[in-house]
């Protein structure tokens, strides 16, 4: 995969933007109004949150000229963290996510070749939050670094299978692809509102700018996500 170059295509990318922005200007606007001018009380708490992420359209341009179209979707996160006080949180996440290709490669007898399949990402990354105001409804801003896996379900090389006999199901075999996969460093920023309802749930809405240091590529490759988050806050 060191050769192929991506360029994510978002084929429904406009209608999750809309549904995003609508969805956090509406809670929001419920937050506000519920909970008006209320402090926080996130000093001292665990929290923990389940989360989807639409990752956006963008091109990457690889050494060599290959290239590869993704077509954007919907990915989902599951985080923990801690909030130090009002206004500082750390969260550790894991996210995934699986979207559809299709490309060209450079042949080394010349010319190219169309090519297509699923491409399946994974990721754990560190996020410091910083909350600006210590009320219940408050802007933030937020940074991460992590690791990124990326599958291209190309194969490798030729199929192999392992058998073994089970004590319940009697003689068993599996197969397995080895396929072309790597894994990145990430790191990115974010910029979002969070709403907390009573003591113990939340919600969060924000934009990321997440850059992902692939080798071979000719620039860093950035992607743009749309996220909401579901919490919980328990604790002291």
């Amino acid at each position: 995969m060191s050769s192929t170059g991506i360029r994510y295509y978002a084929n429904n990318g406009h209608t999750a933007l809309w549904f995003f922005i609508g969805i956090t200007l509406l809670a929001a606007s419920g937050a506000c109004l519920a909970a008006g001018g209320s402090t926080s009380h996130r000093e001292g708490q665990w929290q923990t949150f389940f989360s989807t992420n639409y990752v956006d359209s963008e091109t990457i341009d690889f050494d060599g000229g290959a290239q590869a179209d993704i077509n954007g979707d919907m990915g989902w996160i599951f985080g923990f963290g801690y909030n130090f006080n009002e206004n500082l949180a750390l969260d550790f996440e894991v996210g995934w996510n699986s979207v559809s290709y299709t490309g060209t490669r450079i042949l080394e007898i010349g010319g190219t070749e169309e090519f297509g399949g699923w491409l399946d990402t994974s990721g754990t990354r560190f996020n410091l939050t910083y909350n600006f105001m210590a009320k219940a409804f408050t802007p933030f801003i937020s940074a991460n670094i992590g690791w990124a896996w990326i599958d291209s379900n190309i194969p490798s090389g030729p199929p192999s299978s392992t058998c073994w006999w089970d004590p319940w199901w009697g003689y068993i075999c599996t197969g397995y692809q080895p396929t072309y996969s790597r894994s990145e460093f990430a790191y990115g920023a974010g910029l979002g509102v969070r709403f907390d309802l009573g003591n113990n749930v939340f919600l969060r809405g924000m934009v990321n700018q997440q850059w992902l240091d692939i080798s071979g590529a000719s620039s860093t490759p950035d992607f743009l996500m749309y996220r909401f988050d579901l919490g919980f806050m328990f604790g002291s």
